[in-house]
């Protein structure tokens, strides 16, 4: 008898362990086949992180997977060719001084302007056209409607120490001319020492017809008591109605301390990007104290208001860099 106890007794027990294992894992295993470690919303507590980019199964991200940014081609941003236009406008000049190219809606607003004065502040003769632009929308419309509403006027001042060369050019399309008139189109001014405006140059049109009969280079120069100076007309045909072109002026300044006299101005015209300046010429200069600043203004300054009635001129692109 003793023999068969101890026989049979490590028998039940080996069975009874695993009558108990049994026991316990059934009672892990919940009634919908779950695990019994998981709360009522089906999630396991304090469930640790496998590594550092492991993300928690109920916060509802995603792991990145490079299979499918792989599997995607990529989009180009270039598709048509617009991230590789060439800039236009003031995008084209961002070291310039200055430059409006009259593409903001509020380009005329007195409070909103680049300029530091439009006149008249009531307008219709200085306006925001869409009708044409060498950089959309926008160019500004200058007109002499009659013989007493006063002409458009637009002008800036830059300083900047010690500049020794100014470079201004715009566009500019002759819409209508005077029938038998002369304006002046811009002001290039660089000096008040001797009264405002004392040292600069203008560009002057004359019309014959309602045509264009010729264009040219006037230089006033006041602080020096130099006279003032009308130059010969630019070939015929440089200028047309009708047609956009590219003026660019430019002024190289040289101060001689020792010897004022030896100072000199070098004024060149260049139209629609010629190689070859369209005029050019060297004129004494001024001293450095008295050349303070770049003045540009645009206008039509018009000579008789009822022969030039129905003037018409499109700007764009006002662009002044000083060196």
């Amino acid at each position: 008898m003793n023999y068969l106890l101890r026989t049979v007794a490590p028998r039940l027990m080996l069975a009874s362990v695993a009558l108990g294992a049994l026991a316990i894992a059934a009672g892990c295993v919940n009634d919908s086949g779950g695990s019994s470690l998981e709360n009522d919303d089906g999630r396991v507590p304090n469930k640790p992180r496998t590594d550092a980019g492991a993300v928690d199964e109920d916060s509802g991200a995603v792991e990145p997977s490079d299979a499918g940014a792989d599997a995607r081609p990529e989009e180009d941003a270039c598709a048509d060719e617009s991230c590789n236009a060439p800039p236009t406008g003031c995008k084209a000049f961002p070291e310039a001084a200055f430059c409006d190219d009259f593409d903001s809606a509020d380009a005329l607003l007195p409070t909103k302007t680049k300029w530091d004065f439009i006149e008249p502040t009531e307008q219709p003769v200085a306006t925001l056209s869409t009708v044409r632009a060498v950089s959309a929308p926008h160019s500004l419309l200058s007109r002499v409607i009659d013989g007493t509403t006063p002409g458009a006027k637009f002008a800036k001042t830059v300083t900047k120490a010690n500049f020794t060369e100014v470079t201004w050019s715009y566009d500019v399309y002759f819409d209508a001319i005077g029938a038998e008139d002369g304006f002046f189109l811009d002001d290039f001014q660089f000096s008040d020492a001797a009264g405002p405006d004392s040292f600069g140059f203008r560009l002057v049109m004359f019309a014959q017809g309602t045509a264009i009969k010729e264009l040219k280079v006037e230089h006033n120069q006041q602080v020096t008591g130099g006279d003032y100076i009308i130059e010969p007309a630019l070939p015929a045909g440089a200028i047309e109605l009708g047609k956009w072109h590219h003026f660019q002026q430019k002024v190289k300044f040289t101060f001689e301390n020792a010897d004022p006299a030896q100072n000199k101005a070098e004024y060149t015209l260049r139209v629609d990007g010629a190689t070859e300046p369209t005029f050019q010429k060297v004129y004494p200069g001024a001293t450095r104290d008295q050349i303070a600043f770049a003045r540009i203004a645009g206008m039509p300054l018009v000579f008789n208001k009822e022969r030039s009635a129905g003037l018409a001129i499109h700007w764009d692109n006002h662009v002044l860099e000083l060196k």
